[in-house]
């Protein structure tokens, strides 16, 4: 009897493997359209509403593939988070009377407000309905990317690998035309950007310099992950090391402190996959020998950039930002168990904020992404957290336990993961539309893959017609 992953791949090809799937095209589509137009957490309304219609076919095929295929049962876990995540804006929509809602934790000022205002109707448990309409819709494409891996070979995975990557180096090459130009610049696409630094495809620097720290563990799972492949692991080698290269001049010009600080362990972390990755004990050497420089170069670029990385550390708002998350957290007490709901954060921290620290700029997210949860989302947020964390953590040592043939995308996925979850500590990398479907693709390769090939077209497969002896050619037009 066949086991449940063989049958998902049954009607895909056998013996010289099959082309690569629909959820292979559909996620990288996906993924492209992101990176393209999901650069800002906010203004942003019609890219938002059309990366959601976009991504709507992805998320439908994978999800049936899954159900129908059997192949939910290898990502049983995930779906669980999953399913949290999108049960958390539902309830939240859901309609309550007056009188039960005002008697909801941390609703007494906003009640009176309505009381006084003759407006004690019916209202959804979110404070703010649209910004918890907006976190659904949020959510399709993120989903449909983590479900669209999930449905693919390991094959397919290792080629999404390089998009990142790729995608990394041409917001690199935006960033330096942004750069060039100066504050004119035509190739900044956002309104509230950071104008003096190079954003690329981004609003905001911090989210750059996340595209560049995640897309060096992904190049080395990439290239980790090809051992035992026919072509040349010299031509690998330098991809991978140029890529990491540029990543760290990235780094720099960018002028993240977020980016900077992870900066160190992306590097090394995407190393030390390169250097599990090969058996060889010269190619090995060598591994140690591009880390030891690419340290160096490390160094010397943060002497160059010295001054203006420390004028980004001792910045004003650095001290804002210690105020903000203390004060959030205790907001979030105040509305336990079940939170204010999604997108409320600006107006409920509005109401906290001290009179001292107000000015006029405002904070529409909280810098740390698990305060913000924990004040809109309460106990879901909380228990989503408690299983993904466990579920990261169960992988990775299964995954030290049984080496699987994929052993090296998972290491890569499950770095970028981490690089993510610590930069959201300080930063909400995970409201840019960009970056929560990079994590949602680094995640899908924590899993365990569809079982089969996948041919994908190589030069050495590309046969020229061959020129027919003139014989041969005179015969054939006798014959006609």
């Amino acid at each position: 009897m066949n086991s449940p992953v063989s049958l998902e791949h049954n009607g895909r090809g056998r013996g010289g493997g099959h082309v690569p799937s629909p959820a292979f095209w559909l996620t990288l589509l996906v993924l492209v359209a992101c990176f393209i137009f999901g650069g800002a957490s906010r203004e942003n309304a019609p890219q938002f509403l059309g990366l959601t219609l976009f991504s709507l076919p992805l998320f439908g095929w994978s999800l049936w593939r899954l159900i129908d295929g059997g192949g939910w049962r290898r990502v049983q876990l995930p779906l669980v988070i999953c399913a949290i995540l999108f049960l958390t804006p539902l309830l939240q929509l859901l309609p309550l009377p007056f009188e039960f809602w005002a008697k909801l934790p941390g609703r007494e000022t906003p009640a009176e407000a309505l009381r006084l205002a003759g407006a004690d109707a019916w209202l959804t448990y979110g404070l703010d309905p649209a910004g918890v309409k907006r976190a659904l819709f949020y959510l399709v494409p993120v989903i449909g990317v983590f479900l669209g891996v999930c449905d693919m070979t390991a094959q397919e995975r290792r080629w999404l690998l390089l998009v990142t990557p790729l995608a990394a180096m041409f917001s690199l090459g935006i960033g330096a035309m942004q750069i060039a130009q100066g504050e004119g610049s035509r190739f900044y696409f956002y309104d509230g950007t950071n104008i003096d630094s190079a954003v690329g495809l981004f609003a905001n620097r911090n989210h750059q310099a996340t595209l560049f720290v995640t897309a060096m563990p992904l190049i080395a799972g990439w290239m980790a992950s090809r051992r035992g492949e026919p072509g040349s692991r010299i031509l690998t080698g330098v991809i991978a090391v140029s890529v990491l290269i540029l990543m760290i001049l990235g780094l720099m010009v960018v002028k993240s402190r977020a980016g900077i600080l992870l900066g160190a362990p992306a590097v090394l972390g995407s190393l030390f996959l390169l250097w599990v990755g090969e058996r060889s004990e010269e190619r090995r050497t060598a591994i140690l020998g591009v880390g030891i420089a690419a340290l160096a170069a490390m160094v010397v670029l943060g002497l160059f950039a010295a001054r203006p990385v420390l004028e980004r550390f001792l910045s004003d708002d650095v001290d804002g930002r210690i105020f903000v998350t203390p004060a959030t957290f205790q907001a979030a007490l105040t509305h336990l168990p079940f939170g204010s709901g999604l997108g409320s954060f600006p107006s409920i921290y509005a109401g906290v904020e001290s009179v001292d620290r107000m000015g006029p700029a405002f904070w529409n997210h909280a810098h740390n992404d698990y305060a913000e949860l924990l004040l809109e989302a309460g106990v879901l947020a909380i228990s989503g957290l408690a299983l993904f964390l466990f579920w990261w953590v169960k992988t990775i040592f299964k995954t030290r336990k049984t080496q699987p043939d994929n052993t090296m995308q998972i290491w890569g996925g499950a770095l970028a993961v981490l690089l993510v979850m610590a930069h959201s500590a300080v930063d909400y990398p995970l409201r840019t539309l960009a970056i929560a479907c990079l994590f949602a693709f680094a995640c899908g390769l924590m899993t365990e893959p569809l079982q089969g090939e996948t041919r994908f077209p190589r030069l050495g497969d590309i046969r020229l017609p061959q020129r027919q002896p003139k014989s041969h050619r005179r015969r054939r037009s006798h014959r006609a």
